[in-house]
């Protein structure tokens, strides 16, 4: 037989149980005819012809191990994944061998590259698709959770399309599957778990759409081919390092910057303990943290702790610093080198420092309500040529010299100030707020309705 349909090989006996064991038999193609509402344990163990097996919503249940040993098997179309009267849920479970001292072992044949999943509402549990040789899993439109580690390390996953019934992306879902190049995250998910993309190195596109409300510590960290990632403006909390190790990042919008919850006043927060940095080290992961007693800006042992750091390519380091004036602490920002433009599309507030020493960016757009600008914040950005800041703001921090907030921006001619005219007058500043160097200032400020040209 080339191909096994309807009722052909079968009796009308509506319970499959048949052991085959290759010998003779030419099979590569099975369609189990829709009277079969069970494939027994072993079915159709050993048929090492078969290549494709399809599977209608009319089997309820699929037996342990019924296609191990069809080491020719590429594809399988199935109502569900494993076993569904227990909680044997991932492919592995269709693939049990037993040898002649009867014990159990998984051997996914390296051949099964698509699986395609017709009629579940069930969850993706954990590991459920775990197989290094997949290529394209399809899923069903009712399909409501992918959960933790469904797609652990399958390192050779490219095709799959995320219904839009899907709700929630478990912790580690997708996990270092290396050759999934693009995926687009529907509306209809509300949270993304920790580690949940995290080592997909192929990424080049991955795309939101407002919805998503929560999205875990390190989700994307080492998708180091992806260039540009907007987080929607839906997104109201998002976990430690959400973009560390992402080392080509050209682009990137997020709706606010982390800050701290007032445990330590405005400059850290932390967690369990666990001291971390807000702002830009908060998204891209930072090294290190010096203190007054180890080293001071300006002097010997400062200049060959940054000379160190900058060896880690290929990133730089954006710094910050926390506490007094008299007890200084120094985090050191992760950036990478490559991130050009940088959108802060709904913040309520942006915290000191926030992008003091990004000497590579060269283009910055706050959105939100935010009210005031501390200093420090624009501080050293010397690639910076483009600045859009809200007309929410009403406060230019009055302060002098290098903690001006655009101070050492040199190369900040111009700011756009999306309101009128009458709105930014009215903003309280000092008569230097726009100094951002020795010889250099802001001259011109793009308004609504206007330009005002600064003597």
């Amino acid at each position: 037989l080339n191909n096994v349909s309807g009722n052909s090989g079968f009796n009308s006996n509506t319970r499959v149980h048949l052991y085959l064991d290759g010998s003779g038999v030419e099979t590569t193609s099975i369609v189990i005819p829709d009277t079969i509402n069970e494939i027994r344990d072993y079915a159709f163990h050993s048929c090492r012809s078969i290549t494709s097996v399809t599977i209608p919503s009319s089997v309820t249940r699929i037996g342990q191990g019924a296609f191990g040993y069809c080491n020719a098997l590429k594809e399988i179309t199935a109502p569900f994944v494993g076993e569904t009267t227990s909680s044997e849920r991932y492919l592995g479970y269709w693939f049990y061998h037993r040898n002649r001292n009867s014990a159990a072992s998984i051997s996914i044949p390296s051949t099964l590259k698509t699986v395609t999943i017709t009629g579940t509402d069930e969850p993706l549990s954990s590991g459920r698709f775990s197989c290094e040789s997949l290529v394209a899993v399809n899923l069903p439109a009712s399909t409501t959770m992918i959960d933790d580690s469904a797609f652990y390390n399958n390192t050779n996953l490219r095709n799959i399309t995320l219904p839009s019934s899907i709700a929630s992306i478990g912790k580690k879902a997708f996990y270092k599957c290396k050759a999934l190049s693009s995926l687009s995250i529907p509306a209809s998910v509300t949270s993304i778990g920790d580690e949940a993309f995290s080592g997909c190195t192929s990424f080049t596109s991955l795309t939101f759409e407002e919805g998503l409300e929560t999205i875990g510590e390190r989700a994307f960290s080492g998708c180091s081919s992806l260039e540009s990632i907007v987080i929607p403006s839906s997104v109201t909390s998002y976990g430690a390092y959400i973009l560390s190790d992402c080392n080509k990042l050209k682009n990137v919008s997020v709706p606010y910057l982390k800050y701290d919850d007032g445990i330590t006043e405005n400059y850290v927060y932390t967690i369990n303990n666990d001291v971390k940095p807000n702002g830009l080290g908060y998204l891209f992961g930072y090294t290190g943290i010096a203190t007054k007693n180890e080293y001071l800006p300006g002097d010997t042992g400062w200049a060959t702790l940054i000379r160190d750091l900058k060896t880690r390519t290929p990133y730089y380091f954006a710094y910050m610093n926390y506490g007094d004036l008299n007890n200084p602490y120094y985090f050191f920002y992760l950036v990478p080198k490559t991130l050009e433009n940088i959108t802060i599309s709904n913040p309520s507030y942006l915290p000191k420092d926030a992008f003091n020493n990004c000497q590579k960016i060269k283009s910055i757009t706050i959105g939100g309500d935010i009210s005031f600008l501390q200093y420090y914040c624009f501080r050293n950005c010397s690639s910076l040529t483009y600045l859009e800041l809200p007309n929410s703001i009403e406060y230019i921090t009055n302060v002098t010299s290098y903690k001006q907030p655009f101070y050492g921006c040199i190369k900040l001619t111009e700011l756009t100030f999306k309101g009128t005219l009458e709105e930014w007058e009215e903003v309280d500043k000092l008569d230097a707020w726009n100094k951002t160097g020795t010889n250099t200032k802001i001259n011109i400020v793009h308004c609504n309705d206007g330009d005002i040209n600064i003597e």
